[in-house]
Formats: C-alpha cells, structure tokens, sequence
C-alpha cells in the first residue's frame, strides 16, 4: 500500500458509507464530533474522527492506527403506541438496520484503496437517549483502520 493521510482515510471511509446501501440519504452522512439535526431526516450517520496512535517509527514511514466512531442517530416518537420501540426494531426502517447496514458496508472496508489494513469492527453499544436532542437515539460502534504516513 501507498502512504496516504488521516484526511484521506475519512474521505474514503465516509464514501464507503455513502455508496453502502445503508438507507440513510448521502446528504445525512457526514464527518464531525457533533451531530447535526434539521427537521427533514429521521435517520443521520455520524462518523467521529479518532487520534491516530502510530506503531511504528521505521525511517521515515510510520504505521498508524485509529480507532474512531460511527453513530446511527434515529427520531423516535415517544412512545405513542410503540413508535419509539418501532422506530428501534422495525425490519425495514429500524436503527438496528441502519448499524447493521453500516457495519457490512465498514467491516473490510479499505477506505477507497487508502487503508493498509482493512476497517475492523472493535466494539458496539446499546441504543442510548441523548437529554441534548430530545426525540433522538443513537448507536454507536467503535471501528479500527491502519494505514502508512510518511514523517514530513
């Protein structure tokens, strides 16, 4: 593998996102530690960047890897007649889905030919209700990817 930069691993891991078949409209995936909410979604993919840890120090050329996050947001309805409970498990449009989908379009993913090991899933969480966004749930995995930089 060529060396590539942090930049260039997001890019390619949030392409892979976008092109994976995971539901969620492209214009409601994106990069950034905060989630953004508009009116118009009822499911958004956050991908939160990490702090690459480097492996090696070989002259010049490092191995790095990172952990970093992705968060499957869902608008749930409190709970009027299992909207909410819906809105987790529903075949079709549930948030379950949504972290499975994007968990088969990251798991092996090689962030667009940037990645010299291939994405990694590390660990997943329970579905957690944020007191920021009332009306907003969220799953969050945590993945793993390596790649070479060059010292500058």
């Amino acid at each position: 593998m060529a060396t590539t930069t942090q930049r260039a691993i997001y890019a390619g891991i949030l392409n892979d996102l976008k092109s994976g078949g995971t539901g969620v409209h492209a214009d409601y995936i994106y990069i950034t530690p905060i989630p953004i909410f508009t009116q118009s979604d009822d499911n958004i993919i956050q991908l939160i960047p990490g702090v690459p840890t480097v492996e090696t120090e070989v002259a010049g050329l490092g191995y790095v890897e990172e952990d970093f996050r992705v968060a499957v947001w869902a608008r749930v309805y409190l709970d009027q007649a299992n909207h909410s409970t819906l809105k987790l498990t529903h075949s079709t449009l549930g948030a379950l889905v949504t972290i499975g989908l994007v968990r088969q379009a990251l798991i092996q993913s090689t962030a667009n030919s940037k990645a010299t090991t291939p994405v990694m899933w590390v660990s997943g969480a329970s579905p957690v209700e944020t007191e920021d966004a009332p009306g907003w749930v969220y799953y969050e995995d945590t993945y793993r990817v390596g790649y070479e930089i060059v010292w500058s």
